[in-house]
């Protein structure tokens, strides 16, 4: 049963945690929904700040991080702030008590949260295409594209999405998905290190990509679209192998402990 649900989740992943909406029809869905069967009010700010040498940024619970690269030289932060009470007045003065802060962390403060009055923020961050980062979420997703540079990425209850990145990154999901698509023919840097506990695993690697590759899953399922054939005693064996892809390179690991595995071509 177990297995089953992560599969779930794993099919749902591109869909729902990382669904890609501009500010307008995000602002429009979240103000035609209600939250834990209360009243919304929902805003979308947006702020130019100069580029740092590590872009740290803390969204609070619940809040969620997607960082998209460009060729620009700024950074240009869209906070998308979504709050609950009993009456919409009562959400849209919630809302209004909300700060986003653009110090040496990104982040936001308001009122206390209780059952009565709620609110959450998320981050979508348009940064260089050369930027070091440093997130945390907790119940909540990080989604990182097309940046080169050191990452410390951390995620509690929520997945994590890494796709055609590079430089020196390490990614943890506490519990949740981890999905990494790799892109060009070997990896951008020092060598990328992304694990989670609970939650399964989807890679995608091109046909023709050079690295020394560790994957694999403690407990569960193994589904790949290319062969790698790593047996023991008869048997396959997918508890965290190693194997050179092409002829090799930078070190890339993404393992599991409890999930399954899904091995993809793009």
């Amino acid at each position: 049963m177990r297995s089953a649900l992560i599969l779930a989740a794993l099919a749902l992943l591109p869909a729902t945690s990382f669904a890609q909406q501009d500010d307008d029809e995000w602002l429009e869905n979240c103000q035609s929904q209600k939250w834990n069967r209360r009243p919304t009010a929902c805003d979308v700010r947006v702020q130019r700040i100069a580029a740092r040498d590590l872009l740290t940024v803390r969204p609070g619970q619940n809040g969620a991080v997607q960082i998209i690269a460009e060729d620009r030289r700024d950074l240009e932060v869209h906070t998308r702030i979504q709050a609950s009470a009993d009456s919409r007045g009562d959400a849209a003065d919630v809302l209004r008590r909300v700060v986003v802060e653009y110090g040496s962390t990104v982040t936001t403060r308001g009122p206390d949260r209780d059952d009565d009055e709620h609110w959450a923020a998320s981050f979508i961050i348009y940064v260089p295409r050369n930027t070091n980062l440093d997130l945390e979420t907790r119940n909540g997703p990080i989604s990182v594209k097309n940046v080169v540079g050191k990452m410390e990425l951390s995620a509690h209850n929520g997945p994590i999405q890494l796709s055609g990145v590079g430089g020196d990154v390490r990614a943890n999901a506490q519990n949740g998905p981890l999905q990494v698509r790799l892109t060009g023919t070997r990896w951008n840097g020092a060598g990328l290190d992304a694990e989670t506990q609970n939650g399964p695993v989807q890679l995608t690697i091109p046909e023709t990509y050079n690295a020394v590759l560790e994957t694999g899953t403690v407990n569960g399922p193994v589904e790949t679209d290319f062969p790698i054939n790593i047996t023991l005693n008869g048997r396959h064996n997918w508890k965290r192998f190693t194997t050179k892809l092409g002829d090799g390179g930078a070190r890339v690991r993404v393992v599991t402990t409890n999930g399954p595995l899904s091995l993809r071509r793009p």
